[in-house]
Order: structure tokens, then C-alpha cells, then sequence
């Protein structure tokens, strides 16, 4: 029996500590058991995953269909406009909370152009939560963590740390590599002339014979 009830508790622990697969892109780790919740409103798909305990939350954000004319940024700084965009109504809900925007910058995680956003207190200025904005493939991903009674930095941490994001996703348009589209027409111009002097060549040999 003592066994039994062993390997039952081991068997939760491994499914409260599992990482949470939002899609076949993103995953990550909660600290325990999640809820969920669903909704679609004009083509926008949005589902939230949530953990919430006495001292702190834990919510990630997956949105689809976001009707802004956006596919991929042209540049880095096209990708930092939109996330300025799509973070602002997020923002004034979370202000609604008591937790106001001290500071917000690009920053690169795992490969990826994130968006990080901290929040503070709006009367002792300080540090009560985090938000990290994930755009790939036309699809954006918020990963929130705040305070509800206590703010910890190490378990902020770790939630973020767990984020696994698969390799390779589109963010950015790729450059235009005028180098290598130059080379190939230069290498095809030039395979050309040799084959029109190779001609000239043989029909000259056919003259003289």
C-alpha cells in the first residue's frame, strides 16, 4: 500500500511539473495544476492558460487571427512596433490590478525577437510582475507572472527559463541576398556565351572543312 501510494504521488508530481504544450510551437512548465479558458471573437482565437496560488500567478496567453496587416516585421524595428501594438490593451488590464508599466525594451530569448514589459506598484514603485511577448508565425504568445500577495524573483525565473520554443520560426522577413541572386545571373550569362562561342566555333569548323 505504502508503495502504491509512493508511486501515486510521484506520478502527480511529474503531471503538475510537466511542461503545458500550447500548440506544437511553444511550451512551458507551470508550478502546478493549470485551468484554462477559451474564447472567439471577430476570427481572433485566443486561449489562456493559468495557475494562480495565494502568493503569486502564473498566466500564459496564446492569440491567433490578431487583425492587425501584419505578417512578418520587415526589420527588427517594425517587429518592436508591433509589440508595442498588441501589448496595450494587456497593459491597461493589468494597470486595473495595481500593476502599472515601469519599464518595456526588445530582447532576445532563445533565438527569438521577445518583448519585455515589468510592472510595479503603482504606490512603492516596486517590482510586483513581468510579461514576455512571443511573436512566430503569426501567432503571439504572453507570458505573465505577478504578484498576488508575495513577488519571487527565483520563481519568476524558472517559469520563464522552462519556455521551450521550437527551432527555426518565422519572425522576421529574411534579407534579400542580392550577392548570391548577382552571382547566379553572372554564372547563367556566363554559361551562355560559352555555349553561343562553342556554336560559332562549330559552325566555322563546318565552314572551313
Amino acid at each position: 500500500m505504502k508503495i502504491q501510494l509512493l508511486l501515486f504521488i510521484c506520478f502527480f508530481q511529474t503531471l503538475a511539473f510537466s511542461q503545458t504544450h500550447l500548440d506544437n510551437q511553444v511550451s512551458i512548465r507551470f508550478p502546478g495544476k493549470t485551468d484554462t479558458l477559451q474564447q472567439n471573437s471577430k476570427g481572433v482565437s485566443l486561449k489562456a492558460f493559468y495557475h494562480n496560488t495565494t502568493d503569486d500567478s502564473f498566466v500564459v496567453m496564446k492569440i491567433e487571427g490578431i487583425p492587425e496587416p501584419f505578417t512578418l516585421a520587415k526589420n527588427q524595428s517594425d517587429l518592436e512596433s508591433f509589440y508595442r501594438t498588441i501589448s496595450g490593451d494587456m497593459v491597461k488590464s493589468m494597470a486595473k490590478k495595481n500593476l502599472v508599466k515601469s519599464s518595456e525594451k526588445l530582447i532576445k530569448f532563445k533565438n527569438y525577437f521577445t518583448y519585455k514589459i515589468d510592472f510595479s506598484d503603482k504606490l512603492v514603485k516596486k517590482k510586483n510582475g513581468e510579461c514576455m511577448i512571443l511573436f512566430v508565425n503569426q501567432i503571439a504568445y504572453f507570458f505573465i507572472y505577478s504578484k498576488v500577495d508575495k513577488y519571487s524573483e527565483a520563481r519568476k525565473n524558472s517559469f520563464f527559463s522552462s519556455i521551450v520554443v521550437q527551432e527555426n520560426l518565422a519572425q522576421i522577413e529574411p534579407e534579400y541576398d542580392y550577392h548570391s541572386d548577382i552571382m547566379k545571373i553572372l554564372k547563367d550569362g556566363l554559361f551562355l556565351i560559352l555555349i553561343i562561342i562553342l556554336l560559332r566555333m562549330a559552325k566555322k569548323r563546318k565552314a572551313s572543312s
